[in-house]
């Protein structure tokens, strides 16, 4: 079963990230298909995605984080859980609707 949050933002609603960000075609790549992977069930469930592919579908966050790391080691990629309503995460005033977004970089190696 999904999540419910009390805040959250409709998918369609979330915005693009700036085409120098260094997710921006991971993100692109979340907003196209999310939509179809929710229709085929898979709310909660996170997927990893590489460029503008999605690499894979995962139980949990963790499972997936996992898999990303084997397959991409010091690469950037996105594990994302899919929502229809993306939960905000409020800090000191500022909400951020893709909090969640974790990646693994060499800068962070």
């Amino acid at each position: 079963m999904a999540k419910v949050y009390r805040d959250s933002v409709p998918l369609a609603e979330l915005p693009q990230l700036p085409a120098d960000d260094i997710f921006h075609h991971e993100w692109a790549t979340y907003l196209r298909e999310a939509p179809r992977l929710l229709r085929e069930g898979h709310e909660g469930k996170a997927v990893v995605i590489k460029g503008t592919e999605v690499c894979g579908i995962y139980a949990t966050w963790q499972e997936a984080h996992v898999a990303g790391v084997q397959q991409f080691l010091l690469e950037p990629f996105l594990v994302k859980e899919l929502y229809a309503q993306e939960p905000l995460v409020r800090a000191r005033g500022i909400s951020l609707p893709w909090s969640d977004l974790h990646f693994r970089s060499r800068a962070s190696a």
